[in-house]
C-alpha cells in the first residue's frame, strides 16, 4: 500500500470510496434513512474537488486503486 498527497485526479475516485465506506462500512450503525440522508449518491464535481484540495487529504492506494483517503 501507498500513501500519498492528495491530486485533483483522485477526486472521483475518492467519491466512491466514501459513498462505499457511508453505504456498506456505516450501514449496520445507522438506519437506511440516516445513510441515504448522508450519501444518496457519491459526491463529486468542484465543491467535493474543492473540499478535499482544502483538507490535509492524503490518499491509500493499492496499485492504482484509491482504496482510503
Amino acid at each position: 500500500m501507498e500513501v500519498r498527497s492528495y491530486h485533483a485526479s483522485d477526486a472521483p475516485a475518492l467519491g466512491e470510496v466514501f459513498h462505499r465506506a457511508v453505504r456498506e462500512g456505516a450501514s449496520h450503525r445507522y438506519n437506511r434513512a440516516q445513510v441515504e440522508a448522508w450519501a444518496p449518491h457519491a459526491p463529486n464535481g468542484p465543491k467535493w474537488e474543492t473540499r478535499l484540495a482544502e483538507a490535509d487529504t492524503v490518499v491509500a492506494l493499492e496499485g492504482e486503486t484509491r482504496v482510503g483517503f
